[in-house]
């Protein structure tokens, strides 16, 4: 009787083994894109407007998209078919027209574009409403109830205050001290992503940490997980790193993590092949290969890395792509989802 139970022990002992083992070694879902017919005649109805040096760009609820050309100092607009309406917002003086913007974004029926200290909004024909001051240069995330929160890529003097959350009215409702690495003091600037999901909570992935943080509007986290290979030290350069998160787009508390190809990718230029796709709750459910590399950027100015240049819209992965020139790229899954 006892050898049978230690017969069986060790039984279910191998097969607990067994089943550990199968779960660890199990890869995620990968699922190939391509320049399908439909991909590419949106690409090439965008692509008929010339860009300079695009910064930021961002869908409506109707499908139209808003790109921000810092170089032209202008938003423009397209339908969503990718034919190109017309530019809604310029550069000049005065309210309504944009200084130094670095990004934008939409909620409802509201334009947010993002200038050094200030946020102005606009209606979807670029209509000026409002504008009120915020702190620094940074990227905007507008939340589902119009709580608006700013990422300011912070030097060192600001090191301690790089999250504010803002109303609609343009009150500073809290400020947030999110979790970082010692290697942000030793550069003297903050590299992070920010994404606002449903029930306030927001995603916070800081460049220089290899996880992923859940947190609510009072900085409180509520999840936090491992994300590999995040960045890598330069051997020639014990100061240098290599970001390997380029950008990230929330959409229907889905998360895109856009993951930068270490092997080509270099100081100057920057490779993208993956992305990551994340639930609400921080689990990795599939992995999306681009069917060759894209280039982000064309120099290595760390706000880039706060610029958002990836959208996911209808099923399909849109890109502005630097070389060899400013230019659109969009993609689609093999087989829809």
């Amino acid at each position: 009787m006892k050898i049978r139970a230690i017969y069986y022990s060790s039984l279910l002992i191998c097969a607990t083994i067994i089943i550990f083992a199968a779960c660890g070694s199990k890869d995620e879902a990968i699922f190939k894109l391509t320049e399908s017919q439909r991909a590419r005649d949106y690409a090439y109805a965008v692509n008929r407007q010339a860009f300079d040096k695009v910064e930021s760009m961002n869908f409506d609820k109707y499908g139209n998209l808003y790109i921000l050309d810092t170089g032209k100092l202008a938003v423009q607009k397209f339908d969503s078919s990718g034919t190109f309406i017309k530019t809604i917002v310029e550069g000049g003086e005065g309210f309504g027209s944009i200084y130094k913007p670095c990004s934008v974004n939409l909620r409802d029926s509201l334009l947010f574009v993002h200038n050094v200290n200030a946020l102005a909004y606009y209606d979807l024909n670029g209509r000026y409403k409002d504008i009120y001051a915020v702190s620094g240069r940074a990227d905007i995330v507008v939340s589902e109830d119009s709580m608006i929160i700013v990422n300011r890529m912070s030097d060192a003097f600001q090191y301690k205050k790089c999250l504010f959350i803002y109303n609609k009215a343009g009150n500073l409702v809290s400020n947030i001290i999110p979790t970082r690495s010692k290697a942000f003091r030793r550069m003297e600037a903050d590299f992070a992503f920010v994404g606002a999901l449903s029930g306030r909570r927001f995603v916070y992935v800081p460049a220089l940490l290899d996880s992923i943080f859940l947190y609510d509007y009072n900085g409180n986290i509520l999840k936090a997980a491992y994300l590999r290979h995040t960045f890598q030290k330069n051997k020639l350069d014990a100061d240098s790193l290599m970001f390997e998160i380029e950008d990230i787009f929330v959409q229907d508390d889905k998360i895109y993590l856009l993951r930068v190809e270490r092997e080509t990718s270099t100081d100057q230029l920057i490779y993208v092949k993956r992305i990551e796709l994340y639930d609400a709750n921080l689990r990795l459910n599939r992995i999306y290969e681009l069917p060759h590399a894209i280039t982000m950027t064309v120099n290595s100015s760390p706000w880039a890395l706060a610029y958002h240049k990836f959208l996911v819209r209808d099923n399909m992965f849109i890109f502005m792509v630097s070389k060899p020139q400013e230019h659109l790229a969009a993609f689609e899954p093999e087989q829809p989802l």
